[in-house]
This record gives C-alpha cells, structure tokens and sequence, in this order.
C-alpha cells in the first residue's frame, strides 16, 4: 500500500510538474509531448475523462493540496530515484515539521559526494542533492533551536556546507559546543537580541567559536551569548587561530553584532590575522579583557565594548589599528591598552569613561616613537576603582611621538571619581596637551604630571619645559612676530616686530621700544636714549649704562665713571661719584 500511494503521488507530481493545470482546460487533450531533453525524458500519457477531473483539480487555488510530498529527511532515504534529474519534495526535516524541508533532484552522475544530512542525502549509493542552496538554513541539517537541544552536530553541517554561501539563522537559540568555521562564508542572523542567537551548552571550555580558515568570514545581524550558561574554566566567545604563512591574512567583518558574557574573552585575534572590522557591535560582560587584537589594520567603528568583570576593554599588539566613535566603558581595568608593539594606532571620537584604572594606556619596551594619534575623544570619570589614582591618558617609560589633541575631559558631578591626571606620564615619556578642554574639577592632581609638557587649553596656554617656541619673520615681512592687545580699550599693550624689537605702549599708545644696540655691542637701547649694556675690559665685564651721549659705569672700587665714549677700562674717564669710605 505505502508503494502504491508513493507511486500515485508521483503520477500526480507529474501532472503539476509539466503544466498540464496550464494547457487542459478541455477534454480535447490527448497527450502530452514528451520532452526531448533527456534530465526531463517522460512517457506520453493518455488523458482520459478521469485524468483530466485530476488536472482539473490540480488547476484549483487548492491544488497544491494535492500533490505528494516526502515527509521528511530519514524518509527521503528510503525512496530510490530513478531517472536522472528526478525531483522530490520533501516536507521538512523531521515528521510532522514544516522546517528544514526543500525540493530534492536526483545527480545521476555524482558518485562520490558524502552524505551531510541536509543537502547531499544518499539512498542506496544515489544521491539526493537540495536545489537551490546559496541560502542555507541551520533546519536543513536537523538543528532545532529550542534553547535546550544540543544542535552542534546540525550547525557544524550547516557551517561547512555554506562555505561561500549564506547562513541564516532564524530568531531561535541555538545550543551547541564547539564550532569551526573553516572557509569563507556570511552568516546572517536575527539581531542584537538575546532570544536569538548562538549558545554554548553548559560545561563547554576553549573557545566556542573558531576560524580556522585563511579567507574572512562576515557577520550580520548574529548575536554570541554566554549569559546564563555554566561556565566552569575559561571560554572565549569567537577565536580567530593564528596565522603562521607569514602572507597577509584577513581576519573577519561584523556588523551590528553582539557578543557577551564569556568566561574568557568576547573576541581573541591571534597573531597575523589582519583588516578586521567591528562595526556597529556590542562586547560587554567578559571576564577577561573583552576584546584582544594581535593583527595590524584593524577597524573598530561605532562599537560598544565594556562592563569587564577583571579586565581591561580593548587590547591591541601590533600597529595600524584604529578605533573610533566607539563607547569604551565601565571596565574593570583600562579602557584601551596599546602593548608593546602597537605603534601607529589611531583613537578618534571615542567616549572612554568609568573605567577602573586609565582611560588610554600606551606601553612600549623600546624608547620609539610611537605615531600614535589621540584625538577628539570624550573621558569621563575614569579612575573609577580609586578616585585620583590613575589617569585619563598614561604613558609608560621613554614614550615618544604621541598626538594628543582636542581632547575633552569633564567629571559627571562634584562626587563622581576622576583621574589623578589627564596625562600621565612615566620616566623618559613625553607628550601634550594640545586644544583639549578641562577645567579644574577634571582631575585631583594637575592636568600633566611634571613640567614637560606644554598645555594649550580654552583657559590658558603653558608652555613646557622642554618645548621650542619659535616664529619664523623675514625682513621684507612687515607684519609683528606678536601682539598683546587690550580688546576693549582697542590698543597694543606689547608687541615684538620682525626685527626683534620689544615695543611697550602705555595708556596714551606711546611706544616705548627696547632693542639690540645698532652701534654698541652687547647692549640694549631705548627710545628715551637709555641703552644697558656691557664690555669685556682687564678680563673682567664692564656693565654700563648709556644715557644720551654719556656712559656710566661703576669701577668696582666704590665709584661711579662717566665718560663720552664705551668704556674699555674701569678706570677710564671721570669720577662722577665717590663713596665716602674713599
């Protein structure tokens, strides 16, 4: 009985399948040509009065009803094709399930393709292949995702048989233990959202996802949560194994992902795996670092990355890598750590705040220069662990060559932890403060530890220690190297020219000009005809003042000398005044 119902639905598939519902709308049909194709090769087939009521049936708004289906996958096993490019439809992969089922066609001429359980089904040494695959779903292979089922076996199918195609993943929770992704493929999930996404069983350790390939897979829409489950010993969330062919080897793309809650860490790069991209993703809720990158040219962009049980947010080892508009927070350690061979890194437009040590840590073993750029982030309340023990931005020992400019660093409130410093800086490190805005509830200490730095800030400008001031003026320009002026009273207060002259104005705009003597060596003159000055005379310095035509010295025996001309010895000239001990 079973046999001969198979073999009715079949003679009815064929009707559907070569159009007859399309062509018969009378009883004048007597046949059907045969198709001259040999995949399609079918016998002509008499209609008679009940063969065209069956058609007429099939024409029906209700006449899918009609047509057989295989009921599932393990059925589908014991149903043996015959004629090459003999299809099947197959209801779903399990018994009385509408998920996971597809339409089958028979590859005559494939003998060795394996058995996967979800598009390549063999019965009796031939082979059922699904149509239509470049979009593959976890329920073609068996996985459930009820939150409870173990579909490990079911999504390690599905991962390697959607190599350079498209895995979507319905709105489930997918249990399983470790998965490999070992080729190039997009998966494709239901959002940031925690009843839909890719679950470790409870006990599972290592790491729960690996990319073991060379290519780069890309994420969509896919959430990675641990939350909830029992983790005994560490468990990373996604795993990227290190690349040893010493060629440049892409890592991974992610947009608006999520993973969280791993015993280990969210994400671990391993070393020579390189151009990742983070976009618009969410790591929180590790217990490790979050995040750690030990490839180059790497983009994070528009992430969320914090709430680190022991450990810091981001940690990148090795140069190009940028991070940026991102929201670095609330983890236990600091927000970004650049180790010791990350040069050249690039932080931009960040918000790095509540973190429990520094903001931004900055490490080096040799005393380089880094090409590091800080700019135009937002700190807020940082130090959170020890309010004044770490700072916003901290530098380690011999540090060099790091931009840090326009910068803001504000506190939530007068009780909210702050950093001791906004930079800090370590023996041999060196570094400014260039356009960022503060004030003095910004920190406990002082804005820069030490006297090196040079801060230029909407209050005021410091110039540190260590630092060159220079203004390039030439003799044809004839605008000032500088000015002070007063805004309100709309007058020059002082002002140095391209000539080195230094020009005081009082309240009536007088100048009062002190300059390099034209015709005396080593002296200053002034435009009220006073000049200071010196000379080398009986190997001792002479310092004379010149007043109009006249030069006043002391000789250094209690007397004051005036003579008409630069004196060249103490006792030249006249006695003008003498003590009275003389």
């Amino acid at each position: 009985m079973k046999r001969r119902s198979l073999l009715f639905k079949s003679f009815i598939a064929t009707f559907a399948y070569i159009g007859l519902s399309n062509k018969s709308q009378s009883a004048d049909v007597t046949q059907i040509p045969a198709n001259k194709e040999k995949n399609n090769l079918r016998p002509p087939v008499s209609v008679d009065n009940s063969n065209f009521q069956i058609v007429s049936a099939l024409s029906k708004p209700t006449g899918l009803a009609l047509i057989g289906q295989c009921e599932s996958i393990n059925e589908l096993r014991t149903i043996i094709p015959e004629n090459h490019g003999q299809r099947i439809s197959v209801k779903g992969y399990y018994p009385s399930s509408n998920e996971g089922g597809g339409v089958f066609y028979y590859d005559e001429n494939d003998k060795t393709s394996k058995d996967n359980d979800g598009t390549i089904i063999i019965s009796k040494g031939r082979r059922w292949k699904r149509e239509n695959t470049y979009l593959m779903e976890p329920e073609f292979f068996g996985a459930k995702g009820d939150g409870s089922t173990d579909d490990t076996t079911a999504l390690q199918n599905a991962l390697d048989a959607s190599i350079n195609k498209v895995l979507i993943l319905a709105p489930k929770k997918y249990r399983a233990r470790n998965l490999f992704i070992k080729g190039p493929l997009i998966i494709k999930g239901a959002g940031r959202r925690i009843d839909a996404a890719l679950i470790p069983l409870d006990g599972v350790s290592g790491n729960f996802i690996t990319i073991s390939c060379p290519e780069s897979p890309t994420f969509y829409d896919l959430t990675i949560s641990a939350r909830n489950v029992n983790q005994s010993s560490p468990l990373n969330g996604l795993y990227i194994a290190k690349n040893d062919t010493k060629q440049y080897s892409p890592s991974i793309l992610m947009y608006n992902c999520n993973i969280n809650s791993f015993l280990g860490h969210c994400l671990l790069s391993e070393y020579g795996r390189h151009m990742g991209v983070l976009d618009n993703c969410q790591f929180e809720y590790s217990h490790d670092d979050c995040i750690v990158i030990n490839g180059v040219d790497w983009n994070i962009s528009h992430c969320a990355i914090g709430y680190t049980k022991n450990g810091n947010g981001v940690v990148l080892g090795q140069p190009t890598n940028r991070i940026s508009n991102s929201d670095i927070y609330f983890n236990r350690r600091n927000g970004i750590v650049l180790k010791n061979n990350a040069i050249n890194g690039y932080l931009a437009s960040n918000v790095i705040n509540s973190n429990g040590e520094h903001g931004i840590v900055i490490l080096s073993k040799n005393p380089s220069k880094q090409g590091h750029l800080i700019v135009n982030n937002f700190f807020f309340n940082n130090s959170k662990s020890q309010s004044g023990q770490y700072s916003n931005i901290f530098l380690s020992k011999n540090i060099h060559g790091v931009g840090i400019t326009g910068n803001s660093h504000f506190t939530y409130s007068e009780q909210s932890e702050r950093p001791k410093h906004l930079l800090e800086l370590d023996d041999g490190a060196s570094g400014s403060l260039i356009g960022d805005s503060f004030d003095k509830s910004s920190y406990m200490i002082s804005p820069v530890n030490g006297s090196k730095s040079t801060i230029i800030n909407n209050e005021y400008t410091t110039l540190g220690s260590e630092t060159e001031f220079k203004k390039i003026v030439s003799n044809d320009n004839s605008k000032s190297a500088f000015i002070v002026e007063n805004t309100e009273a709309r007058r020059k207060i002082l002002e140095i020219t391209n000539r080195g002259e230094f020009v005081f104005y009082d309240h009536n705009n007088s100048p009062l000009t002190i300059s390099a003597s034209k015709i005396v060596d080593n002296s200053l003159e002034l435009n009220c005809s006073l000049a200071i000055g010196s000379n080398e005379a009986d190997h001792d310095k002479i310092y004379f003042l010149k007043l109009g035509d006249f030069y006043i010295w002391d000789d250094s025996a209690g007397n004051i000398r005036i003579h008409t001309e630069q004196p060249h010895s103490k006792t030249q000239g006249n006695i003008l005044y003498q003590t009275k001990s003389h």
